[in-house]
């Protein structure tokens, strides 16, 4: 059987230039940190979220033999902490495979050679998650009853309460992820 996996291809919100800026440019920042600063901060997580799901959910995807995604993957900002005192806001990428070529009992490896082979290093691994490390970024994968759940997410951005309610209600970003047996 020839399956094609085709490549993510991010499409980018239209309105987050332009809310990034509003929203972080009308606001008070927290601590002393430069408005400026905190939009290529938005800007820079972003950008390297959407470049690790270009290249690592492929790989992964290929390495358990991936037939089906449960949609084409998300990317948003979610706010850190609890309310009522949130810690600032991440931007994580998001999507669960959920038919594959493989068997469940293979997940591990297969996942764990998919990621080193991108670069990334296997921080832990249980039973049911694996957890990978490059630069600043995290990917964390749960495998369980036939299904695998990525996530990749940078770290926290320190901003105020205010602020990382305004990044969380940014709309998401559609990885576009199709996988075609």
């Amino acid at each position: 059987m020839t399956r094609t996996v085709r490549r993510p291809v991010l499409v980018p919100s239209v309105a987050l230039s332009v809310a990034l800026s509003v929203a972080l440019a009308t606001s008070g920042c927290s601590g002393d940190d430069d408005p400026v600063d905190q939009r290529d901060d938005v800007a820079d997580r972003t950008a390297s979220v959407q470049a690790a799901a270009q290249t690592l959910i492929p790989a992964v995807g290929d390495g358990v033999g991936v037939l089906s995604y449960s949609s084409s993957g998300q990317a948003r900002w979610q706010i850190c902490g609890m309310p009522p005192s949130p810690s600032g806001a991440e931007y994580v990428a998001e999507v669960s495979i959920t038919a594959t070529e493989s068997v469940p009992s293979s997940y591990a490896d297969s996942i764990v050679a998919a990621v080193e082979s991108q670069g990334w290093t296997i921080d832990s691994s249980t039973a049911d998650v694996i957890v990978a490390v490059n630069d600043d970024l995290e990917l964390t994968a749960r495998y369980q009853g036939g299904v695998i759940n990525l996530m990749i997410s940078a770290p926290c951005l320190d901003v105020s309460g205010d602020d990382a309610e305004r990044l969380a209600d940014l709309p998401a970003d559609d990885l576009a992820l199709t996988a075609t047996p």
